[in-house]
């Protein structure tokens, strides 16, 4: 592997990072395009959903104070009203666990720190339990992405990237 400047280093480990608050398989993805390894990808995904959750989950709620009204008034579907009669019925029936689980991957991870706000679940069990679910799903994410590249290039399906081993096209 080439010499990369700590800059450019520090620079794509930030964009991974921020990557990964938005979405869980945005992290790895985006670290495989930058040719990071999987070691590099997964905790600086995790970390970036944890970073995310416990923004909504220790300032959301100042958050809702100052703006909550005007968003209200403005986009009543997204901003007005109790949350979702779905994520209300997982939360029923598999408790912050259910939430934890399905909101990574079906909304976001911010999406299920606001779930969770919204239900009143306290927040450092939030932060918590949205932080294993981050270390699980990057971790499902990473080695897929990872393995699967592999494969697909492997079948001629996919153009291997430059620089890699194996790269003769």
């Amino acid at each position: 592997m080439a010499y990369a400047p700590p800059v450019e280093t520090l620079a794509k480990y930030l964009v991974v990072f921020g990557m990964g608050m938005v979405k869980p398989a945005f992290g790895p993805a985006t670290a495989r395009g930058l040719r990071l390894s999987p070691f590099e990808a997964m905790p600086l995904s995790a970390l970036g959903i944890a970073f995310s959750v416990f923004v909504v989950a220790y300032f959301g709620e100042r958050f809702r104070e100052a703006y909550g009204e005007a968003l209200a008034a403005r986009f009543p579907r997204l901003f007005g009203g109790a949350p979702s009669p779905r994520l209300a019925r997982v939360f029923e029936r598999y408790g912050l666990a259910g939430i934890a689980a399905i909101t990574p991957v079906l909304l976001s991870p911010i999406g299920g720190a606001v779930a969770g706000v919204a239900f009143g679940v306290p927040r450092r069990r939030l932060v918590f339990a949205m932080a294993v679910s981050a270390v699980a799903w990057t971790t499902f994410y990473t080695v897929a992405i990872y393995a699967f590249d592999d494969v697909l290039v492997g079948w001629g399906w996919l153009d291997p990237m430059p620089g890699d081993p194996g790269a003769q096209r």
